[in-house]
């Protein structure tokens, strides 16, 4: 009897054991996974408003991001995208990306970055470095170590550059290299505007160019150079030299013209043609093959395919003390030989001063 009470005895306590585990059960039922929400500060509702009110802030939107670490928020292959309807698009991609939170706005510390921008007419530019710097809030990307940018067909090599991803623009203070098909170009600082359709060099500027059909080229320096892709010319300022095939010039401008379709330079992002034209203003100066025959003038014209070199307007050739003055000048790069005309302005004759020669 007594084991009888003891089993009865023991039914009890289980019997409640089993409804508290079962209320247990009840209470932790649901449909699908169980979710932990955690607010420290605010309630759940102001919380969410602020989520709601910071994203409608936010520039740019993060995507394709697997966090590696959330304490270090480090993240791995980031991609930031963004779009304008008066600039076009761009994208910024990443190895590896580290976050810092900072009062002005997130700001990435990036390893192996691209970044590429398209422009409205669906022309691009990209960007590839070894270490990045991204600042959300100023959409600032500042690149250094092999950097090189790449599009309309030039390929630009330098250590350091910083890129404003809302003005287009993109400039460093290193010497830079640039390489195409119609030539090199290299200087001390550079300065890309309108997304790679403008360029700016400063500082010791070189340039090298090929000229159409041929082997020789035209090797150019000065101190200042603009470069306007879409237009397929080049304009060189400040202490401009040239050389080509024995004959020098200097002068205050040079024009350098590539292709005489700047609509195909644009669309098919190459210059087939070259150079094919050049034009110096001010204090234009040229040393022939033959050094001590110097021509001077106020304007010149290069043109490759005749290989001619003409020089107008108040135009004087001296050779020694010998001097001829006239109005325009045509010195044939070939044969080595030039014609000077006279115009209005010196009666329809030309001028000389002939010193004969000293007999010894």
């Amino acid at each position: 009897m007594s084991g009888k009470r003891e089993v009865r005895a023991l039914k009890i306590p289980l019997a409640i054991l089993a409804i508290g585990l079962a209320v247990v059960l009840f209470l932790l039922s649901g449909d699908g996974p169980q979710r932990l929400n955690l607010t420290i500060g605010v309630d759940e509702p102001t919380a969410s408003k602020k989520v709601e009110r910071a994203a409608s802030r936010a520039r740019t939107r993060l995507r394709e991001s697997q966090l590696e670490d959330v304490a270090a928020t480090t993240m791995i292959s980031p991609r930031f995208i963004g779009e304008d309807n008066r600039t076009g698009k761009w994208e910024l991609t990443a190895r590896k990306a580290h976050q810092k939170q900072l009062e002005g706005g997130d700001k990435f510390e990036l390893e192996r970055v691209q970044a590429t921008a398209i422009n409205n007419r669906g022309v691009s530019v990209t960007f590839i470095a070894e270490e990045g710097y991204y600042d959300q809030a100023e959409q600032r990307l500042s690149l250094k170590k092999e950097v090189v940018v790449g599009g309309y067909g030039f390929r630009l090599e330098t250590e350091e550059l910083v890129s404003s991803i809302v003005s287009r623009t993109a400039w460093t203070t290193r010497p830079v290299n640039i390489t195409s098909q119609y030539g090199a170009i290299s200087s001390h600082a550079m300065r890309m505007e309108e997304n790679g359709d403008h360029l700016i060099f400063k500082e010791n500027v070189e340039g090298i160019f090929y000229l159409p059909d041929s082997e020789a080229t035209v090797d150019v320096s000065s101190e200042a150079l603009d470069v306007m892709q879409n237009k397929g010319y080049a304009v060189f300022n400040e202490d401009v030299h040239v050389s080509h095939d024995g004959m020098e010039m200097d002068s205050d401008i040079l024009h350098i013209y590539f292709a005489a379709d700047t609509d195909d330079v644009v669309d098919e992002g190459k210059n087939s043609e070259a150079v094919n034209r050049a034009e110096a203003e001010g204090n234009v100066e040229i040393k022939l093959s033959d050094k001590n025959e110097i021509a001077r003038g106020d304007k010149a014209v290069f043109d490759p395919e005749k290989h001619t070199l003409t020089v107008s307007e108040n135009v004087t050739l001296t050779s020694g003390e010998n001097v001829l003055q006239g109005s325009l000048l045509v010195y044939n790069l070939k044969t080595k030989q030039f014609s000077l005309k006279a115009g209005k302005k010196e009666g329809g004759r030309i001028k000389a001063h002939i010193e004969p020669e000293k007999v010894k």
